[in-house]
């Protein structure tokens, strides 16, 4: 039996919609033949998204809420969400990188330097430790420097290249390998597990009698 699901993505800031497409094929894997993500960006909190959402007139399976940790313990984050769709009644669970999405994208330097157009550059970009990524206080200063180092400019063309930030990052974040080192961060790792659970369990819900 064919099962197919729809679910919200709810995220802090249109940069990073772009997992949702990340997040249809880690659900696809679970044995699921068809998975759509409606992203969804805004600021407010979390349970007042939510109950907004249940509201509308929208026909959905289920909800992934995206919250930075910004910190390196993500538990009061999780904690959070996993309240509010307690409260809200709608099926889900958390999506919450450690310290914030960034630090997903500092796993792979063949990437950074290919996401700024010079793949065979030597720059250092003193990028930390896979088992430091998450332990790095500010990913997205990390990262922009690194992008920066990358494409190896000075003068007028360093200038300009710091204006490119938000296109590289989402480059970044548009061709992130699901079966890379990101595999290796524990925050990932949690996703991977807690979207195995949440599908499967919505799987029996529709497969069942």
């Amino acid at each position: 039996m064919s099962v197919s699901l729809t679910f919200f993505f709810l995220c802090e800031g249109t940069s990073d919609e772009a997992l949702v497409e990340h997040l249809e094929t880690l659900i696809l894997r679970e044995g699921v033949s068809e998975a759509l993500g409606i992203p969804r960006s805004g600021s407010a909190p979390v349970l007042e998204k939510l109950k907004a959402l249940r509201d509308e007139d929208n026909t959905f399976d289920f909800v992934l809420v995206h919250r930075d940790a910004d910190g390196r313990d993500p538990s009061p984050r999780i904690a959070e969400i996993q309240s509010a769709l307690k409260e809200s009644g709608l099926p889900g669970c958390p999506v919450v990188p450690v310290q914030m999405t960034e630090a997903w994208l500092l796993v792979d330097e063949q990437a950074i330097r290919d996401a700024v157009g010079r793949p065979s550059g030597r720059e250092p970009m003193s990028l930390p430790n896979l088992n430091g990524i998450e332990r790095t206080h500010d990913p997205k200063a990390v990262l922009k420097a690194a992008l920066l180092a990358a494409t190896g400019t000075s003068g007028r063309k360093h200038r300009r290249a710091v204006t490119q930030w938000s296109t590289n990052r989402r480059i970044l974040l548009q061709r992130l390998d699901v079966d890379g080192p990101v595999r290796q961060l524990e925050s990932w790792q949690r996703l991977e597990q807690d979207l195995s659970v949440a599908v499967r369990e919505l799987m029996a819900g529709q497969t069942s009698p």
